[in-house]
């Protein structure tokens, strides 16, 4: 029985290790700041030691961040909760508009204050489809909660980077997925052990 757990570990390992999905990592505020601090950052793990280099974006990330690579580790897009880029740092066709909440305002040009505030997965079988699961961050009305934020709602985006020619366009925008109060945050997703599924 052990060795059968070790066949399958080693199976789903195999798969993951194939992709390369996260082998990008972006950071940081905006790209045209003379403080190297607070510049937008470019992580790459295709070499090792993993290379650090600025990164020219127009797209600040404060808290929420999420990026995503094909199977080859280029990277697709990214989004800081509130706007997706493509790999061409432009904004993605209908890719504005994130999480619709008055709230949202407050951060449009800094970027989501969010933690796990997003998540980017492929659509299992396809080569072209990703969902955005994301949530948004809002002020609860009054005597509900103290002195805090409150999600209502949480979404899913769908993204097909077949179109415009690869650099992609949003399908499906703010698409209810849960609609009640919860915490904000602590989106999280775990590969299936058959290495295809989240």
């Amino acid at each position: 029985m052990i060795f059968l757990c070790f066949l399958i570990k080693g199976y789903a390992q195999e798969v993951f290790q194939q992709e390369k999905r996260d082998y990008i990592w972006l950071i940081g505020y905006g790209s045209f700041s003379n403080d190297a601090r607070f510049d937008n950052m470019r992580m790459d793990f295709h070499e090792n030691p993993v290379v650090i280099s600025r990164d020219p974006r127009h797209l600040w990330f404060d808290i929420t961040n999420a990026n995503i690579s094909d199977a080859d580790g280029n990277l697709l897009f990214y989004t800081n909760g509130i706007a997706i880029h493509n790999h061409l740092n432009e904004l993605m066709e209908n890719g504005d508009g994130l999480n619709p909440d008055p709230y949202t305002q407050w951060w449009v040009h800094g970027g989501y204050i969010h933690y796990q505030g997003v998540l980017i997965l492929p659509l299992p079988g396809s080569t072209s489809l990703y969902y955005l699961l994301h949530s948004e961050r809002s002020i609860p009305p009054p005597n509900v909660f103290e002195n805090n934020t409150v999600v209502f709602n949480s979404y899913k985006t769908l993204v097909d980077m077949e179109q415009n020619a690869g650099a992609g366009k949003v399908l499906e925008k703010n698409v209810p997925l849960i609609t009640d109060t919860l915490d904000f945050g602590k989106i999280v997703g775990t590969r299936h052990a058959n290495g295809r599924d989240w």
